[in-house]
């Protein structure tokens, strides 16, 4: 169903698309083409024989006038008929809609519904679903793989997730607040005080544990030193090593 150019879909759908039952001509539904998500058909308008019921026949929801569907459609002597499955939607929006199933009485099914929805949302781009013990997931084009059925934490991925951006806003911050020279010289300015104390406290114990006194100018010039190399370091990490 959610597969465009396989053979065995191809042999039992023509498209797979997002519409709403606009009139009722006979035993003909009216359909208003929204979004095309995979295949193709021939106009923005078709006829749909209104010989089927929601989901897989399970939904006992009887089809009607004003109806946002997700429907795989087959093309059959001038008009389409059910292909692998027509589904109810809250409404036309295919980035937002939601699948109506909740007067499916196979719970099984949910899973099936929930790849459904979100292959809609994407746009028919995602399709790399994962079923394991009743969980389903889908694996993204970026290599992420994220629990679709049961929703968990409330986690919601909205449609802009699917769409490529140049930064999210929280990256653009950061960015700016380390390329702010201000930052950076109080960040160096702190750092060099912290390597200060660290390193005067390391001298001293040092003393302690060999029985050997420095002179000041003997601390203040291995102090510097110390200083001078962990700055660099952490310079150079920070530029080069992410």
């Amino acid at each position: 169903m959610l597969h465009a150019n396989g053979v065995t879909f191809n042999q039992d759908q023509d498209a797979f698309i997002v519409g709403v039952l606009k009139d009722k001509n006979n035993d003909k539904f009216v359909v208003d083409v929204l979004k095309v998500l995979n295949g193709s058909v021939k106009s923005d308008t078709l006829l749909l024989s209104d010989n089927f019921k929601y989901g897989w026949g399970q939904d006992q929801i009887t089809p009607s006038v004003g109806d946002f569907c997700v429907m795989s459609i087959k093309e059959s002597s001038g008009y389409y008929i059910n292909g692998l499955g027509i589904f109810k939607a809250d409404y036309g929006d295919y980035k937002n809609l939601k699948i109506l199933s909740e007067n499916t009485d196979v719970p099984g099914l949910f899973a099936d519904l929930a790849c459904i929805e979100w292959y809609v949302n994407s746009g028919g781009l995602e399709n790399d679903f994962v079923f394991s013990a009743g969980t389903a997931y889908i694996r993204r084009p970026n290599g992420d793989v994220v629990q679709i059925y049961p929703k968990i934490n409330n986690n919601s991925i909205t449609i802009d997730s699917f769409e490529p951006k140049d930064r999210t806003i929280s990256e653009a911050k950061h960015s700016s607040r380390l390329s702010d020279p201000n930052f950076s010289s109080v960040m160096i300015l702190l750092l060099l005080v912290f390597d200060g104390f660290i390193d005067w406290a390391f001298i001293t114990i040092l003393e302690k544990l060999t029985n050997h006194t420095y002179s000041k100018r003997k601390k203040w010039g291995l102090v510097s030193i110390w200083v001078f190399i962990g700055v660099v370091g952490e310079v150079v990490f920070s530029r080069f090593g992410g």
